[in-house]
């Protein structure tokens, strides 16, 4: 858990400095916390001590907000997909910001290359 909370706090830091900066290196920051947050995201589901709740949370809200502020919405209604399939209590909200990214997707002509988010787990 402290692992997780450790990852997750370096990519909020990230986003953080990010902001601070423009342009490419904006942007390179950015991508970084991205990556970061979905690594987050799937290691505290295989965290020795069992998965924390809390962190598959935040990490996947993190990086599901994050992607979208990207306009990378294809990794964003992925993310929302797989936190939705975890965290069934999520569903309603998942389900909103899958619909929003989309519509925004259904706009969009030139994917990004994706972020390497991981084929969703089952439903329990």
């Amino acid at each position: 858990v402290a692992r997780d909370q450790a990852r997750f706090k370096l990519a909020a830091t990230i986003e953080k400095q990010a902001a601070l900066k423009s342009g490419d290196e904006q942007a390179a920051l950015l991508q970084q916390a991205l990556r970061l947050y979905v690594d987050t995201f799937f290691q505290v589901l295989h965290d020795p001590e069992g998965p924390s709740l809390y962190w598959i949370k935040r990490s996947g809200l993190a990086a599901g907000n994050l992607a979208e502020s990207l306009q990378r919405w294809q990794d964003a209604i992925d993310i929302y997909t797989q936190l939705k399939n975890l965290l069934p209590v999520m569903a309603a909200t998942c389900d909103r910001k899958i619909s929003k990214a989309s519509e925004h997707l259904s706009f969009t002509t030139a994917p990004a290359p994706p972020v390497s988010v991981p084929a969703p787990l089952p439903a329990h």
